[in-house]
This record gives structure tokens, C-alpha cells and sequence, in this order.
């Protein structure tokens, strides 16, 4: 079991559109897309500490979505997280998401959400978290709904 890493460089453009919500630059975004550590429609953005080079050989399923993601496995590594349990607090609303994304559709994206999304906040891991509905579709291309 483990999480997917979509992308790096990371911001949200507020409800209101003029406002512009800067992540620090050691976090990332990180989901499950099988649902067995967290719910598959929050995406967690939070500080990370490379581990190794290579990907773990005990979750074929989650190689398989990460080759899917990046295009292949060679230049990947794992890297360590922390994610809180409880004590998030409802930060605000976004409209769209940037981030840069690794692998063979390297490039910096930008997702426009159908509806504003609560984004929470964690302030003793400095870390957020994007809940989007149950509904939510997010796979090798990235946000894709809502």
C-alpha cells in the first residue's frame, strides 16, 4: 500500500480569482487512488524527505498506476511523508489548482474546478487538504473532475 505522488510546485487560485495561495516548495501532492490508506478524493499537499531511488516492489497495483502516471518507473523514488489524522481546519474555498507534474507529460497544469473546493489546513505539519467529492476523477491525466 502507499500514496501517488501527482505533482509538485503547488497553488490554489481562490474563490474570488484575484487571490493566488502559494504552497512552500518542499511539498507535494499526494492521494491514494485505491482507497485503502485515505479517502481517494482528498489530495494531501504536504513537506516530503526523499527516502531511496526505485519504487517498492510490494504494491504491484500502485506500480502499475505510477507507470501509468509518469510513463515508466526509472527515474522514480519514494519519498516519506507525514499525514495528520485530525486537526485539519477549513482553510478556504479554490476555483483552480496549479501544480508541475514529473514523467512523460512533464509540465506545469492548471485545473479548473467545476465548483469551489474546501481546502483545509494543518498548521502543526503545515500540510493541506484538497477534499473533493466522492465523485472525483483523478487518474493518469490528472484532475480530471469536479
Amino acid at each position: 500500500m502507499g500514496l501517488l505522488t501527482k505533482g509538485s510546485v503547488v497553488s490554489f487560485i481562490l474563490e474570488d480569482k484575484h487571490h493566488e495561495l502559494l504552497v512552500p516548495p518542499n511539498h507535494i501532492i499526494v492521494h491514494d487512488p485505491l482507497d485503502e490508506l485515505l479517502r481517494s478524493c482528498d489530495f494531501y499537499i504536504v513537506r516530503f524527505e526523499f527516502d531511496h531511488t526505485g519504487v517498492s516492489q510490494s504494491d504491484a497495483e500502485m506500480r502499475r498506476l505510477a507507470e501509468k502516471y509518469f510513463g515508466n518507473l526509472d527515474d522514480l523514488c519514494e519519498v516519506g511523508v507525514e499525514i495528520p489524522e485530525e486537526g485539519w481546519e477549513f482553510l478556504t474555498d479554490v476555483r483552480y489548482i496549479r501544480y508541475r507534474r514529473e514523467g512523460f507529460l512533464a509540465d506545469d497544469y492548471q485545473h479548473k474546478y467545476a465548483f469551489p473546493q474546501p481546502l483545509y489546513y494543518h498548521q502543526g505539519f503545515d500540510a493541506y487538504r484538497l477534499a473533493s467529492p466522492d465523485s472525483c476523477v483523478a487518474n493518469h491525466r490528472g484532475f480530471v473532475h469536479p
